[in-house]
């Protein structure tokens, strides 16, 4: 029996809306007798299906209440008695986020999605209670009974860095194009869009600052923000107040998304941090250039197609945008780009991610937890080192879905970067113990001590991991060698 978590579809406008949406419908078509839960409550099938599956007022409002008395701690994990479903042993659990885990008791089998962490690795993002519980459904997933389901190598490398969670355990599906291929006659004009809410996660406020310093508007461009507001809108509405050019467009509706992404004539998606990057794909489907980030998932899905930049340097970003207007009034973005963007984006296609996810569900079920490897990642585990969500390790050029590898250990780049972040750390603690009043001085003093000794062991662990995939790469190549000799 396989009991499905919509709770996401309780939170409507989000994207993660319509991907538990299609997953569900595909679900319901290849395992009849799956049943559906929102925050634990019991949702009838019929129903569901009769209203097109879409949630009612009332059950949204309900799954709202129960989520919030969730996050102040006031609601704990659902018991079979209550459930209105009783519980079999082989039963299967699917959450499309992982916070939802937190609401159901220990089931022997679950498949739980993880969507970025950055309510754990950039908690200054997020609420408190919301970094708080986030934490706690991460943690779990080191349970060998959990298979956790990355929606991107990255999410899958934040995991082993940050919980030690190994590679071989996380199963990485990446999202789809959800927008049909379009067959629109707008005419392109000369207009920026950015797609997402207005929360500091997407690095608004950056990108109309960026958008101002480029020049791009007395070239005639305008910047239109199509997103739901969030914790940053206020922020956002102020400086799109007094930034020319710059226009709020609030949540749209589909329909009036498309026509959005028909007439522009690029994306600009300059996010801090992404789990994956949905508008990217809707973008090129409408055959239109992007400029992104460099950082986080992003350059997986925008492969050699995107024009990149760092987030974090606005100088990077206001470059990066002067010189896609240059581009595009040249016209160097025609119909040959259009049609690589349309089948690089035929590999996200829905078929494909619907199929990834019935495999896994089948494989799930035919598995034994008792045999699921316990490897941890040592170096994460002792130094407490906290990876976070910032730069990329990846060449944007060549990291294209099919040519994944997994990592079984950070890369020699990736340590250096922990030895180099435990010595800033100790550093900045020996200037905090000099600058503190006489009372203050002991636990800074502690506090110092601390980091030196996590530095000494990171740098332990850090040097002989290095020296050990060095040494693993010289035997590969001798083998290599051995073999070339012998043919």
């Amino acid at each position: 029996m396989l009991t499905v978590d919509i709770t996401p579809m309780a939170v409507n406008g989000t994207a993660m809306y319509h991907v538990v949406r299609d997953s569900v419908r595909n679900i319901l078509l290849k395992f009849p007798r799956a049943r559906l839960q929102l925050s634990g409550m019991p949702i009838q099938r019929d129903e569901f299906l009769a209203n097109d599956l879409t949630l009612t007022s009332f059950q949204i409002a309900s799954a709202s209440g129960l989520i919030d008395r969730f996050l102040d701690g006031h609601h704990n994990a659902t018991h079979e008695s209550t459930s209105g479903h009783p519980r079999n042993p082989e039963d299967i659990l699917i959450v499309f986020d992982a916070l939802y885990l937190l609401l159901y008791p220990k089931y022997d089998k679950s498949v739980a999605y993880v969507l970025d962490l950055t309510p754990f690795t950039r908690p200054e993002w997020h609420a408190e209670r919301v970094s708080r519980k986030y934490k706690e459904a991460f943690a779990r997933l080191y349970d060998p009974t959990i298979t956790p389901v990355a929606i991107s190598e990255s999410t899958a490398d934040d995991l082993w860095a940050n919980f030690a969670i190994p590679r071989s355990r996380v199963k990485v599906i990446p999202l789809y194009n959800r927008l049909a291929l379009p067959r629109s006659t707008l005419k392109t004009t000369k207009t920026f869009l950015f797609v997402g809410s207005l929360e500091v996660r997407k690095n608004v406020p950056g990108l109309i600052s960026a958008f101002k310093s480029s020049g791009a508007n007395r070239l005639g461009y305008n910047l239109r923000i199509a997103g739901t507001d969030s914790s940053a809108s206020a922020t956002v509405r102020e400086i799109a107040a007094t930034t020319p050019g710059v226009h709020l467009l609030g949540r749209l509706s589909e329909e009036a998304l498309r026509h959005e992404y028909a007439q522009c004539a690029a994306l600009l998606f300059p996010s801090f941090w992404e789990g994956f990057g949905l508008p990217v794909l809707e973008a090129f489907a409408y055959g239109k250039p992007v400029l992104i980030s460099n950082c986080g998932a992003l350059p997986e899905v925008g492969g050699p197609h995107a024009i990149y930049v760092d987030p974090c340097h606005k100088p990077s970003l206001a470059k990066g945008i002067a010189e896609l207007a240059r581009r595009i009034d040249a016209g160097e973005f025609g119909e040959a780009y259009r049609r690589e963007t349309l089948q690089w984006v035929s590999m996200f296609s829905l078929e494909t991610y619907l199929d990834r996810l019935e495999e896994l569900l089948r494989s799930v079920d035919k598995s034994s937890v008792a045999h699921r490897p316990a490897k941890r990642n040592v170096l994460r585990v002792l130094s407490g080192f906290r990876v976070r969500s910032r730069g990329s390790i990846r060449n944007p050029a060549i990291s294209r879905p099919n040519e994944m590898t997994p990592l079984d250990s950070f890369s020699p780049n990736q340590l250096y970067l922990i030895i180099q972040t435990r010595r800033v750390r100790l550093m900045q603690d020996i200037a905090s113990y000099r600058s503190a009043t006489p009372l203050a001085r002991l636990p800074k003093a502690a506090k110092a001590i601390q980091s030196f000794v996590f530095l000494c062991v990171t740098n332990a662990l850090a040097r002989a991991e290095i020296n050990e995939a060095f040494l693993l790469r010289l035997s590969r190549g001798h083998e290599k060698d051995n073999e070339s000799s012998v043919h």
